[in-house]
């Protein structure tokens, strides 16, 4: 991993020396940099990280022989945290309840993932409560079969501004099924199960 690192950051001096060798940066290693050379570092810094991505592929997961894989598979695309069971195919589902047992507080909101809508929060939850939300009410223009997936807000978490999107459950209005999550962790470790409907 060192030389990738090494190489981002050489390309990033690379673009502030481009950028100072044709007269464009207007601020030194001792000054505040305008509004527009910082905008100029991010961009090349995205610029480099797309490239490194790319050309990285799947180098960028350490290599494991096929015993180990089969023993402990790597998570799939979209699971996150350390303890998440595996993700099944979506089950249908007009309601969503979310229990926190984890050493948090926690609120959550749905997703709907084909619209791009997100619903109202729900009550913010100590350990040992549970808060339901129901999609249709959530959602006035979800149709069938629409991917509805709660975000997890845990208060004190990271930045504190960061919702995490978990497995999603298939809108079918009327079918009365109940998706169960429940949170476990604590703010600098927690994860979110769906039980079998």
């Amino acid at each position: 991993m060192k030389p990738r690192g090494a190489a981002l950051r050489a390309l990033l001096l690379a673009a502030l020396l481009d950028r100072g060798a044709a007269g464009e940066l207007g601020c030194g290693p001792d000054e505040v940099c305008a509004q527009e050379d910082v905008e100029a570092v991010e961009e090349a810094s995205v610029d480099a990280l797309a490239v490194e991505l790319l050309q990285g592929g799947r180098r960028l997961l350490s290599p494991r022989s096929p015993a180990a894989q089969a023993d402990n598979p790597r998570p799939g695309y979209g699971q996150w945290g350390p303890y998440m069971h595996d993700w099944k195919a979506p089950f249908p589902a007009d309601n969503i309840c979310v229990r926190c047992v984890g050493g948090f507080a926690m609120k959550f909101n749905l997703w709907n993932t084909a619209t791009n809508r997100v619903s109202q929060w729900s009550p913010t939850m100590s350990a040992q409560r549970t808060e339901c939300l129901n999609v249709t009410e959530a959602f006035l223009e979800a149709t069938e079969n629409n991917p509805i997936s709660p975000r997890i807000y845990i208060k004190g978490a990271f930045d504190s501004l960061m919702e995490v999107a978990i497995q999603t459950v298939l809108y079918v209005p009327g079918v009365s099924v109940t998706a169960e999550y429940t949170c476990y962790g604590s703010t600098t470790s927690f994860y979110c199960n769906l039980a079998d409907p």
